[in-house]
């Protein structure tokens, strides 16, 4: 069945050596584009993004115009209620899904501009590692071979190397002895590990993990969020998005998402007992203001107007003791 396949295509090769006329080429895989203007110290720009989707029922907005940047080496959680638009978040992030409006910039390159699925999709597996709640593992593989796919995928590294790499991430995560075991065969805390594993086999600067403690017990997520600690050190990128509130104390910065749209993250660390729909509300009246060093904010015994949260920097308190008159 091969050969007679690949004599038609050589007899239709020596009929039409040539595209017919009125045949549209496909265009050249073209991927991400440098950005120019993007903040050197950001590696996830997010600028203006809009996600709609469109059912029977009407037009739906998911993200509302968000404004987004995570710098390189933090540790970011990712906290919302259900349908608040943390995962389309991720995906927007990640390349999975596409923004109706917007930018998205990623390692200092805009990943939907132009960009074609199949080289979005190369771009992602040399610069992004994803971890899901369900592992994804493949059943077929042995955990070695699970770590190994990615490499294979994108092409890195010399191919007698990729056991050798696959093998040194599972012994930092505590999986050497099960390398050659099925995904059936070790624990959903071990299963995650992998997932971890595998999602590091390219050395990407950017790990993005959704809810990737959400199936696992205190003992393993602790485990997890070690190992992300230890990536942190090394320079590397986390965005984590979960509902653990343990969790999102040992991250260095905590965006909350509500209906949409971002919640300021003044705003949430100043009123942490608030619901995240009243955060909301401050987070659109509220008016940011800049003093000099030294600037009187506030003067004693003067008509106070504005509740103030402090944002960067820091305040000093002056008390001025009033002296009495003394009697005579």
């Amino acid at each position: 069945m091969i050969r007679r396949i690949e004599k038609r295509r050589a007899r239709h090769t020596k009929q039409h050596p040539h595209p017919p006329s009125g045949t549209v080429r496909t265009p050249p895989k073209t991927a991400p584009r440098h950005v120019s203007d993007a903040a050197p110290e950001a590696i996830i720009e997010m600028r203006g993004v809009v996600k709609r989707f469109s059912n029977a029922a009407g037009e739906f907005t998911v993200l509302k115009g968000v404004d987004l940047m995570i710098n390189r080496g933090e540790f970011v959680s990712i906290v919302g209620k259900s349908g608040s638009g943390k995962s389309t978040l991720l995906n927007m992030i990640t390349g999975i899904d596409h923004p109706s409006e917007g930018q998205v910039i990623v390692n200092h390159n805009d990943i939907y501009t132009g960009v074609t699925e199949s080289a979005r999709s190369k771009w992602r597996g040399k610069n992004l590692g994803i971890v899901f709640q369900f592992f994804q593992l493949l059943p077929m593989l042995t955990l070695l071979e699970n770590v190994m796919l990615p490499m294979d995928y994108v092409d890195m590294y010399d191919f007698d190397e990729r056991p050798q790499r696959a093998m040194e991430l599972l012994k930092l995560v505590g999986l050497e002895k099960f390398a050659n075991k099925l995904p059936v065969l070790v624990s959903t805390g071990q299963q995650q590990l992998a997932a971890i594993a595998r999602a590091m086999a390219c050395d990407p600067p950017l790990l993005i993990a959704d809810e990737p403690t959400g199936n696992l017990d205190t003992r393993s997520a602790d485990t997890i969020i070690q190992i992300f600690e230890h990536f942190v050190a090394q320079g590397k990128t986390i965005v984590m998005v979960t509902h653990d509130p343990s969790l999102t104390s040992r991250t260095q910065r905590n965006i909350i998402i509500s209906d949409g749209e971002l919640i300021d993250e003044t705003v949430s660390r100043c009123l942490p007992q608030l619901r995240h729909r009243h955060m909301l509300e401050f987070t659109k009246i509220a008016q940011r203001r800049t003093f000099q060093p030294r600037e009187t904010i506030l003067s004693q015994n003067e008509r106070v107007d504005h509740f103030f949260m402090i944002r960067k920097g820091e305040v000093e308190v002056v008390l001025k003791k009033v002296r009495k008159a003394r009697k005579p």
